[in-house]
């Protein structure tokens, strides 16, 4: 017998959830074919799919859930992203395509916001040795989930325990994995503001814009 895939681990009672929730079918897909792409679920699928195999006491493995990060910019590279380089219209038509794309929710929870359903922002990949940062994409965030990535921000603002809690919640941590995890960001976040970066915007020319790094 051939052994199971994790993946499939995860599939087989989801299809038994399919068969038994007809009312339901429509989203079980849904998140099983997501699932099928990513890898992992998005937290609020995850909470929806677990209640439902629950209901129907059907045994599953822990669900993959898409995990939370914080993404600190230096303090060299502030003040030069994205909306820094282009025009407000070339702006607003990258963001609104981010958000028509991940259909106006949440791309690491699924959720929404209740002001703005989503917001944009900027994917950067830090090279520790040439240091560059490489812009690697836009993704759409709720606001709760879009605090986190800024929490540095969100602590001046007042709301570093606000972000270090959903960050716990989403991420399903406890206080000391989630106090741990926060204490590597900054250490990383100080060694990284001690140098200047170059910019690499190529990732825009995928969508005809083209710009000068200011730096």
């Amino acid at each position: 017998m051939n052994k199971i895939t994790k993946q499939e681990q995860i599939l087989s009672p989801l299809r038994e959830l399919y068969r038994k929730d007809i009312n339901q079918r429509k989203a079980i897909a849904e998140y099983a074919n997501s699932f099928k792409l990513n890898g992992v679920f998005l937290r609020q699928q995850a909470d929806f799919l677990v209640g439902r195999l629950s209901v129907y006491k059907i045994e599953c493995h822990s669900l993959p859930v898409k995990q939370l990060t914080v993404e600190l910019v230096p303090s060299s590279c502030w003040f030069s992203n994205v909306r820094d380089h282009v025009s407000k219209s070339i702006w607003d038509k990258l963001r609104r395509a981010t958000y028509k794309q991940s259909n106006y929710k949440c791309e690491i929870c699924g959720g929404r916001g209740s002001k703005h359903p989503v917001e944009c922002h900027e994917i950067w990949h830090y090279d520790d040795l040439k240091y560059i940062q490489t812009l690697k994409g836009l993704t759409a965030l709720c606001p709760s989930c879009h605090q986190v990535k800024h929490i540095g921000l969100a602590g001046l603002q007042g709301y570093g325990e606000k972000a270090s809690a959903h960050l716990a919640l989403i991420n399903g941590w406890s206080q000391s994995q989630t106090d741990a995890y926060l204490k590597n960001v900054w250490d990383i976040w100080h060694e990284r503001s001690c140098h200047d970066w170059s910019l690499n915007f190529s990732w825009l020319k995928s969508h005809n814009v083209t710009v000068h790094p200011k730096r």
